[in-house]
């Protein structure tokens, strides 16, 4: 986490790493993050590796609603010990989006081999489970049930002015992160 008692990075090696396409470091001005981009994994910078400075203030917090402990654990208690398909629909109902492999969808894969390296059979989305998260399940073709609890996109931009111009940001509905999975 970020040390708000440490300076801001005022050396611009972060810049420097990010706008190099060799680097593995990104920007993303949306959230005003910087990251280690990994094969699998996107790991947040809170501070410079070179002067030790603090990284820029994040803009996540005004782009998610707040997902509390108590509510995430109340959407893993629901969710435990759901193994199957079956299970899940029977518990939770029908979910809000429903991609399967039967229906056509935007990521249809375009051929055979494509279809065959997807690791997912189907994606279940429940909105309507909770006002500040979502659930995805992932359900692998060999019926492996993954449950997915992230935090919903707020509905408008909390924040309408960026806090180092003070000039307008964009009011951009965001694609959620996902935020961990029940254990």
């Amino acid at each position: 986490m970020p040390n708000d008692a440490i300076p801001p990075c005022q050396c611009t090696f972060l810049r420097h790493l990010a706008s190099d396409p060799e680097s593995n470091i990104r920007y993303d001005p949306r959230l005003n993050e910087y990251h280690i981009v990994g094969s699998h994994s996107l790991t947040m910078i809170y501070h410079c590796p070179f002067c030790g400075g603090r990284a820029p203030k994040s803009l996540r917090s005004f782009m998610f609603e707040y997902l509390s402990d108590t509510e995430r654990q109340r959407l893993e208690h629901l969710v435990s010990g759901l193994d199957s398909l079956e299970a899940i629909q029977s518990k939770l109902g029908p979910p809000t989006f429903d991609l399967d492999p039967g229906k056509p969808h935007a990521n249809e894969a375009t051929d055979e081999r494509e279809a065959e390296s997807d690791p997912f059979y189907r994606i279940l989305t429940y909105e309507a489970l909770s006002d500040s998260a979502d659930l995805t399940v992932q359900v692998r073709r060999s019926g492996e049930v993954i449950c997915i609890i992230h935090a919903k996109p707020h509905r408008q931009a909390a924040r309408t002015t960026d806090p180092a111009s003070n000039s307008a940001l964009p009011t951009t509905q965001t694609p959620s992160a996902s935020a961990g999975a029940p254990r």
